[in-house]
């Protein structure tokens, strides 16, 4: 949720308010959705403005959780549902806010500028699940029971949430956590800070942590403007102190609560509106407490954990009607707030959460389950509960439409999938032209589809039937493929079908190389993405390889990619995992409509796995993060572009590993025989002329002349070919 201005707030002050503390052998929950983000902020190289470079982001995130496991650390990971709807005006310009900053990022505003790529939480999620770590996705917001549970436990929890500074937990800020393994003589640990509510009370002369929440409503949160007690504020006695007018504003606050109860507080702060405001905000601020009040921990069960019983705290938020009117009230209309107030007035209908919760309560137990386990992604119940979707943005080009318009047919099913008997439409939040925000009516899904309680029984064989139908294709044509690579190709040839932009053989080889490195490659040799790191353990000699056997079994060439393959392979091609410099200094080298197409790419990605993983997952979960390297598609991409014989070219980058080529070439070769008809034919630049003046002039003492001419002459690549060919040997 996030008290507005705490965490700088405590940040200020931290010798006052935390402790020193060591990380080892306990229970550690973590805040899955808060972590997931601040691990690629902090610990990920990435470059944003391609799109997501996901093996990165991986690597970091494998490696966090082996330093927990190292430590005797037994990490539970809680993950956010849908969004409640007093939280979508936050949601709203949170997505406003991103779509303004995919506008501008570039290879030379990287850096300055940051865009979340669209499988960040995918990612942490699929590498959860993949390590069998134990996790557990709630309805809806999950600050509550996250710290209901590490309360339950008397254990940590990690995140960068300042609602964690309000419930009464030991709490641990990601940013004070060093990730880094270090050792005495008894364990192993991470040494990290917690912090103290103790302290931050006594700081202030004691006051009551019965007051805290109270503190968080009134300085605003996701749920409640800090404006709604704009009128109060105005006669807040102003306690100076260092910082900006939000420090100061806590502060104040916090010395004029030390005085009251909860309830006297309320009392005087509603006592200043007039009745009708009155009653409105008497209502926000007793659903916004309600979210930091003990209860007992409704998750424990899916971590197969006892609950303890814990004494529920609670603030009595005081009748309006009670209450006597304060001798300075808001002047007749002249409330800040009022419009604002009637245009969030909630229907009984919209009430969050009680027809939300008895929408989700209505499901399926096997759905629930699932959901809870993490196998279906939030959105889901978004769906089910609002008829709405939300389209992440990402870095493409805004002169053309969204990069998620390619996948609304997808979208539709899986809607009437999830909400059959109801016909409503599914409204789609996406970009519009100029970085505004549209809701799409997303056009109902017209074929026949299994609802619900249909698909807990139904098999294998149907299952992928209805998927295929849904993509509309009569059967899965990569069958000689590995199964791990079948969604990957799906989603390839549905992306190559229905995009409106020219995907052709650059972007398949581009996507087919990465699948390679990151499947055979760097299984081999390990993950690097730097090339001293990798020359620190391989040499740049050229190691002795041998080529393969001929095959036409797709299995058994990339079976024959070996360490000496890899290692030469690595060598060739390690720096396209790594932006130019030119870049950096040029907008006009970084190509927004590649970027576009790959955005595209991601979106029939991401949405295919959805649909897989709702129908109960006829095909092999898909990782993206063993498939995809935004920055290594771009620069393969814009590399093989400009080629006029692409297949030449490809024999020369590649031909110190024999064994990868042949992978590729095979790859390839059968993805342009299946897709023959969709994909678009590659046209090679057009040949550029130049003019070039030589003087007559010998070269070495040898009698060599270099006649001086005027004449125009055609440049093409392929005549130096073989003459490179012929150089390497």
């Amino acid at each position: 949720m996030g008290v507005r201005g705490l965490t700088t707030f405590i940040a200020n002050r931290s010798r006052q308010y935390h402790e020193s503390y060591e990380l080892h052998d306990s229970y550690l929950v973590i805040d899955g959705n808060s972590i997931a983000s601040q691990l690629y902020k902090w610990h990920c190289r990435c470059n944003d403005c391609f799109g997501g470079d996901y093996d990165k982001y991986a690597n970091v995130i494998y490696t966090f959780f082996q330093l927990l496991s190292d430590c005797g650390v037994t990490p539970l990971i809680v993950f956010d549902g849908a969004y409640e709807k007093r939280k979508l005006k936050t949601v709203y310009n949170r997505m406003k806010n991103k779509i303004g900053a995919a506008r501008v990022l570039n290879a030379v505003s990287e850096g300055t500028v940051s865009v979340f790529p669209l499988f960040l939480r995918e990612v942490f999620v699929d590498v959860v699940l993949k390590l069998g770590l134990k996790c557990a996705r709630c309805d809806f917001e999950g600050d509550s029971e996250a710290a209901n549970l590490a309360h339950s436990l008397q254990c940590p929890i990690l995140s960068y949430d300042s609602d964690f500074y309000i419930f009464d937990v030991l709490y641990i800020p990601f940013s004070s956590m060093e990730l880094k393994l270090r050792k005495n003589k008894n364990f192993n640990y991470i040494a990290c800070e917690k912090y103290s509510v103790d302290k931050f009370l006594n700081s202030f002369g004691g006051l009551d942590k019965i007051h805290l929440p109270l503190l968080a409503v009134m300085l605003g949160n996701d749920y409640i403007k800090k404006s709604t007690f704009s009128v109060f504020y105005r006669q807040l006695k102003i306690v100076k102190t260092k910082g900006n007018e939000q420090q100061t504003l806590i502060k104040s606050l916090i010395m004029w609560l030390k005085d009251e109860t909860p309830e006297s507080a309320l009392r005087k702060i509603l006592g200043r509106y007039k009745m009708e405001n009155r009653r409105k905000i008497a209502t926000k601020v007793k659903n916004a407490i309600k979210d930091y009040e003990w209860g007992e921990s409704q998750i424990c069960s899916d971590f197969n954990l006892d609950p303890v019983k814990q004494q529920t705290t609670c603030i009595s938020v005081p009748n309006p009607e009670d209450i006597e009117d304060a001798e300075e009230q808001e002047e007749e209309d002249t409330s800040e707030n009022s419009a604002e107030e009637e245009e969030e007035e909630e229907t009984e209908e919209d009430q969050v959460p009680d027809v939300a919760v008895r929408k989700s309560n209505n499901l399926p137990d096997y759905f629930r389950e699932n959901f809870r386990k993490c196998v279906y992604p939030s959105c889901f119940m978004d769906m089910i509960v609002s008829d709405t979707y939300y389209c992440l943005p990402q870095v493409e080009d805004f002169s053309v439409e969204h990069s998620h318009k390619i996948c609304f047919n997808i979208l539709a099913a899986i809607h009437k999938i999830l909400t059959l008997p109801r016909k409503r439409h599914l409204k789609c939040l996406a970009r519009q032209a100029r970085a505004h925000i549209e809701g799409y009516k997303v056009p109902a899904y017209k074929k026949p589809v299994p609802n619900l309680s249909d698909l807990e029984d139904m098999n294998s064989k149907k299952s992928k039937r209805v998927f295929l139908g849904i993509l509309n294709m009569q059967n899965n044509m990569f069958e000689a493929f590995p199964r791990s690579w079948h969604i990957f190709l799906i989603s390839t040839k549905y992306w190559i079908t229905k995009s409106q932009s020219k995907i052709g053989l650059p972007h398949i080889y581009s996507t087919v190389l990465c699948a390679i490195i990151r499947n055979c490659v760097d299984a081999k040799v390990g993950f690097y993405r730097s090339t001293k790191s990798f020359l620190s353990k391989y040499s740049s000699n050229k190691p002795d390889v041998t080529n393969p056997a001929d095959t036409n079994d797709v299995t058994e060439a990339l079976d024959n990619i070996d360490l000496n393959n890899s290692i030469a392979c690595m060598q060739k091609l390690i720096h396209y995992f790594q932006m130019d410099v030119k870049m950096k200094s040029n907008v006009r080298l970084f190509d927004r409509t590649v970027v576009h197409h790959f955005a595209e790419f991601q979106s029939c990605l991401l949405h295919i796995k959805y649909l897989n993983s709702l129908l109960n997952r006829p095909f092999d979960t898909f990782l993206i993060s063993d498939f995809y390297d935004g920055t290594f598609l771009y620069n393969m991409t814009t590399n093989l572009a400009k080629r006029t014989d692409l297949k030449a070219y490809v024999k020369i980058l590649l031909e110190g590993c024999p064994a990868v080529l042949s992978a590729v070439e095979l790859i390839v070769g059968q993805i342009e025989e299946l897709l023959a008809s969709d994909i678009k034919q590659h046209e090679p630049p057009k040949k550029r002329r130049r003019k070039k003046k030589v003087r007559k002039e010998i070269v070495n003492e040898r009698d060599v002349m270099i006649v001086e001419s005027d004449e125009e002459y055609e440049f093409d690549e392929n005549n130096i070919y073989s003459l490179l060919s012929f150089i390497n040997k």
